[in-house]
C-alpha cells in the first residue's frame, strides 16, 4: 500500500476501523497483518467500504489527514 498524496492520488491506504474503533495498521512489510489477526474470516459479520469523501459517516472519516476512505469491519 502506498501513502496517501492528496486526493487525486492513484494508490493511498484507507483508515481502518474494527468494530466501531479505529484500528491503526502497523507499519512494515506487512501492514494488514495485525488487521487480519483480530478480524478472522469466521468471525466476520459485515465490511463498510467507503471510498469517496463525502460519503464517509462522521465517526468513520480521516480523509482530512489520509486523503483516502475507510474500511469498517465488523464482527460476531
Amino acid at each position: 500500500m502506498h501513502s496517501a498524496i492528496g486526493l487525486r492520488s492513484p494508490f493511498c491506504t484507507p483508515s481502518f476501523f474494527l468494530d466501531g474503533a479505529y484500528f491503526p495498521l502497523d507499519v512494515g512489510v506487512e501492514p494488514l497483518q495485525s488487521l487480519v489477526a483480530f478480524a478472522q474470516t469466521t468471525n466476520l459479520k459485515a465490511i463498510e467500504v467507503y471510498s469517496q469523501v463525502g460519503t464517509i459517516p462522521q465517526r468513520f472519516d480521516h480523509s482530512s489527514t489520509t486523503g483516502c476512505g475507510s474500511v469498517v469491519i465488523w464482527t460476531k
